[in-house]
């Protein structure tokens, strides 16, 4: 099969499998440049593990979302996604440095974590509502990719946010409660 219609197919799955494979090398980055800044700042390599498991969620609730919705997995939809991946790492370190500002400060886990979702998560939540607002406008243009860019943006803040404030402080409790349970520190 040769022509117009098989070439572009052909190019599109190349760039599709491209972007997916970028995607897992940007995880893999992130992830390491989160480990070793969080144990250059605070002696812990855990940290950044934690920090970006919300991102990851997020990310899966994304294609989960689009899927429901029928809006396909493309190399443009994919490339619309990485916006995911860069929102949820923003939201996840601001959150997570803000907590162990906080855990410094406070006697106790649940005031710092108190501190962190009031304070942050305030400020958090109007970056996510304006950003998402902004980019959800596209979902009512007369354009289709311009209509599918608005909802899957729109949607990667919401879910960016809504996982970094419901996960990320319990990830935080819980490796707190695993170091000081006399388990080595990392």
């Amino acid at each position: 099969a040769t022509g117009q219609a098989v070439s572009t197919a052909v190019i599109q799955d190349a760039l599709l499998s491209t972007l997916v494979e970028a995607f897992a090398v940007t995880l893999v980055v992130i992830l390491v440049f989160l480990m070793a800044l969080f144990r250059a700042r605070y002696g812990s390599w855990s940290l950044g593990v934690i920090t970006l498991v919300p991102v990851v969620t997020s990310l899966a609730w994304l294609l989960g979302a689009m899927s429901a919705l029928g809006i396909a997995f493309n190399s443009e939809t994919a490339v619309i996604t990485s916006l995911a991946i860069g929102l949820g790492v923003d939201y996840s370190i601001h959150a997570a440095e803000r907590y162990m500002n906080e855990r410094e400060k406070r006697d106790t886990l649940r005031e710092a974590l108190r501190r962190t979702i009031t304070g942050t998560g305030g400020t958090l939540l109007a970056s996510a509502a304006t950003t998402a607002a902004a980019f959800g406008v596209l979902a009512f243009s007369l354009s289709p990719p311009l209509q599918r860019f608005g909802i899957v943006t729109g949607l990667a803040i919401i879910f960016a946010f809504v996982a970094v404030v419901t996960m990320l402080p319990g990830l935080l409790v819980l490796r707190e409660r695993f170091l000081a349970d006399g388990r080595p520190q990392d």
